[in-house]
């Protein structure tokens, strides 16, 4: 906490959804979210962006990451698909992404090829980019008219805002700023 500038009580909640998703060392997670967060001009900069990653903790609780590096990624991925959200709206993106995965395991699977799931029923963080990419290639070949294509991946994902952040968004973005994270230290006032 020191490390960070916010109180203990304060880190609880990302330190809980961190460790809920696997990670083993939380303070260099936390950097590399800061960092993330500086790279993709996060609304509300990093402590909005670890805010929501805190709120996601029950949805990241049911990823299943092999590695710090599938980790990293699919963080990364949650920050470009909610890029120029304000935090609100990027809390209700990223919990939409995780949230409806599960319950919509055979719909996606079927529509994608991906699995979504593992064999403990965990959602595969590192297919969540690659069944929403697919998703996202699926309606812009079913239509070149962009608000078909968000009603069609707004029924898909049952999320207008989820579809929209789809469709603006693009995985290699998350890749990029993934691969260039850096453990950051806090610049918090």
């Amino acid at each position: 906490a020191t490390a960070t500038g916010r109180a203990v009580r304060q880190l609880a909640p990302l330190s809980a959804a961190l460790h809920g998703l696997g990670v083993e060392d939380e303070t260099a997670a936390m950097g590399k979210l800061r960092d993330m967060a500086e790279q993709l001009g996060t609304v509300g900069g990093p402590r909005a962006f670890e805010d929501m990653i805190a709120a996601l903790g029950p949805q990241l609780s049911q990823v299943a990451s092999a590695s710090d590096e599938a980790r990293t990624k699919l963080l990364a991925y949650l920050g470009v698909l909610t890029k120029g959200l304000k935090p609100e709206a990027a809390r209700k993106v990223g919990a939409d992404a995780l949230g409806g995965l599960k319950s919509n395991q055979h719909l996606l699977r079927a529509i994608t090829g991906i699995d979504v799931v593992d064999k403990n029923q965990e959602v595969i963080g590192a297919n969540v980019p690659k069944i929403y990419d697919a998703l996202k290639a699926r309606v812009q070949r079913t239509s070149k008219d962009p608000a078909v294509q968000q009603r069609i991946l707004a029924q898909l994902v049952h999320s207008e805002d989820l579809a929209a952040s789809i469709l603006r968004s693009d995985s290699k973005d998350a890749e990029t700023t993934a691969k260039s994270a850096k453990v950051k230290a806090p610049n918090y006032v």
